[in-house]
């Protein structure tokens, strides 16, 4: 959950770049830092993310589950819309990765 909460608070920032360096390494070694940034659009703004719990498969693989609070740039909405994500991380050589469809 440390590293989940870590990453987000980063994509809450907009640092891209340190929240690519979460990514699996294979995911990293077939996309750029450049590639993953530009994946991120304008249609709405992130306020919140909260990791909420980790559940494990097993000792190599975990799913996180994430609230997060957006405002959407959109004509009839007014205040944050909350959604929860499930993320899947992986556990490899030692550390735990983000493993995001890209």
């Amino acid at each position: 959950s440390q590293r989940a909460q870590e990453r987000w608070n980063l994509l809450l920032k907009k640092d891209y770049e340190k929240a690519y360096a979460y990514l699996t390494p294979a995911q990293r070694a077939i996309v750029t830092s450049q590639g993953y940034s530009g994946k991120f659009g304008q249609g709405a703004e992130w306020v919140s993310a909260d990791v909420q719990s980790v559940a494990c498969e097993n000792q190599e693989r975990c799913n996180a589950i994430v609230e997060i609070k957006s405002n959407v740039v959109a004509r009839g909405f007014s205040g944050p819309i909350t959604t929860r994500a499930t993320e899947v991380w992986v556990k490899d050589d030692g550390n735990w990765w983000c493993h995001q469809n890209l």
